[in-house]
Parts: C-alpha cells; structure tokens; sequence
C-alpha cells in the first residue's frame, strides 16, 4: 500500500530539512499517541545507522516495529526502512528547492506485506486506502503549515 504526499512550503529548504530530521521531535509525537519508541543505537548525531523500536497497539495486539535510518542527505532528504512481523515499511522524505525561500516537500510510504497473515492484516487498510490518504495528505499539511509558521515565527523576530 502507497501513499504519497506532496506540499509546497514557504521557507529554505535547509529549514524544511531541519524540520523533517528533527526525531526528537518525532519521537514525542509517537508517545503521545500511546506508542512506545526507544532508540537502540548510539549515535550522537543524527545519521545513517540511527535505529528505533516502536512498540504500538494495532488490532486488538501489542505490534513490535523496528525502523533505520538508511539514508540521510542533508538537505535533500531521508529513508527510513522498517520490517514489522511480515510487513516491510519504506519511507521516504524528498526535498526540492523551488526557490530560495519555497520547498516542496514529497514523501512516499509504501507498506508491503511479506507473508500471508501480514496481507490478511493489511486488508482491511487496503480497502480504505482513499480514507487513509486523506488523513495521511492532511497530516503532511499539517506539518507543513508548522513549519511555515515556525519560519516566519523566527524570521519576523
């Protein structure tokens, strides 16, 4: 399963970038929506080998994902590839200067079942691809908008 995204945001790109790299930011997002997620690496700085456990809730079963950081060219983009159970999860941020003060911002995540359970269990989200794209494109918006908004925040000050 396939979703993309693409949002056009009014700051430079070594901005966008910095928002898209920020993980502590994401790993606070990820606890406050009942996840657990620990890093297992040891890496000082953000890069290539940094590696998570997420621990989730998914269908009534406690779910064990574990994600790395496999590409990370600042300030053009990241993938992370991550195997949970059966299921392979790609994700990808891509960054594009449009001008000195607008970026486009793409990301893609495709989720592939390995097995047969990890397909029965990603039917379901198959059937409501559409519903799940809408949430998943508002959500990029969304992250978007706070990052215009953070930019022209400390531009102004």
């Amino acid at each position: 399963m396939e979703l993309t995204a693409r949002e056009d945001i009014e700051a430079p790109l070594d901005e966008v970038f910095r928002a898209v790299s920020d993980f502590d930011s994401f790993e606070r997002a990820i606890l406050r929506r009942g996840a657990e997620v620990s890093r297992t690496d040891d890496l000082l700085q953000s890069g290539v080998g940094m590696c998570w456990d997420v621990v989730f809730d998914f269908r009534g079963r406690s779910r064990l994902a574990q994600l790395q950081l496999v590409d990370f060219a600042a300030p053009d983009g990241l993938k992370v590839l991550g195997h949970s159970a059966g299921i392979k999860i790609d994700f990808q941020a891509d960054l594009v200067a449009l001008s000195r003060a607008r970026t486009r911002l793409e990301i893609l995540t495709d989720v592939q079942a390995t097995n047969l359970p990890s397909r029965l269990l990603l039917q379901p989200l198959r059937l409501a691809h559409s519903t799940i794209l809408k949430r998943f494109r508002k959500r990029v918006a969304v992250f978007a908008g706070k990052v215009e908004d953070g930019w022209q925040t400390r531009r102004g000050a």
